[in-house]
């Protein structure tokens, strides 16, 4: 039995009948075996294999702080300066990282803007560390859409005319938005298969917003009848240089 739905795209010709989508649910291995995408914060639309060169920063994971905190503590006992420290600490990746992750999987109908995820500034536990600043904050994400679009079909397969996409944005402790939203990824056109993007954001605007209690959300967005975003997978980081108060 074939099942009509309304053609994404807006006011599209219906030609013929959208394929089946393939309904098998991704396992938690299957997301983090696929392939990573980097998307240019510059430009979303501009999308490559992460490369080699991009790895280091863009799939880089933070210490936990009590590590950072030990670590630390043993130059101290060098006798080193407290600013050499810190220096050290940055310069070999050290960052403190908020993070928060999810495997669920969302399937969402546009018009829609909906939260997928979300990431909180709280205080450290260590009260020997601080955040001294902000390094970049890390977003990933595992998603399609709808799998078939019948309008403009040369487009299919590009990351051209497709009305599902990922935003990020900060709020600040009020909930208020500290920042425009940007585009985290656009999907794929009319593919059904997930594909694996991750944008790392050093725009000094948007980090100069995160502050204590500050919040940085992933939204799911669809826009236009027939158009579906299906997330498998989202990461958010929030990386800071390690400060001392020693």
């Amino acid at each position: 039995m074939v099942r009509i739905r309304p053609p994404p795209g807006i006011l599209p010709i219906f030609r013929e009948p959208p394929p089946t989508e393939d309904e098998r649910e991704l396992t938690d291995e299957d997301v983090l075996s696929l392939p990573i995408w980097y998307v240019n914060p510059a430009d979303p639309k501009q999308v490559s294999p992460l490369t080699t060169t991009a790895a280091p920063l863009i799939g880089m994971h933070g210490s936990k702080p009590e590590d950072i905190l030990k670590i630390a503590r043993c130059l101290l006992s060098l006798n080193m300066p407290t600013n050499c420290i810190e220096n050290i600490l940055e310069f070999t990746g050290l960052f403190i990282e908020y993070r928060v992750e999810t495997f669920v999987r969302r399937r969402v109908y546009a018009p829609v803007d909906e939260e997928y995820l979300r990431c909180v500034v709280t205080p450290l536990k260590e009260k020997e560390l601080e955040l001294a600043r902000p390094f970049a904050i890390v977003l990933e994400i595992v998603s399609h859409d709808q799998g078939w679009a019948t309008n403009e079909q040369n487009l299919n397969g590009t990351y051209n005319g497709c009305w599902s996409w990922a935003e990020g944005q900060v709020l600040d402790t009020s909930e208020n938005k500290a920042t425009a939203r940007f585009p985290v990824c656009y999907n794929l056109r009319a593919l059904s298969t997930s594909r694996r993007h991750i944008q790392c954001v050093t725009d000094p605007l948007i980090l100069q917003e995160l502050k204590m209690g500050s919040a940085v959300t992933l939204q799911l967005r669809a826009e236009y009848a027939g158009w579906v975003n299906e997330a498998n997978y989202g990461r958010i980081s929030i990386l800071f240089v390690a400060g001392l108060n020693i």
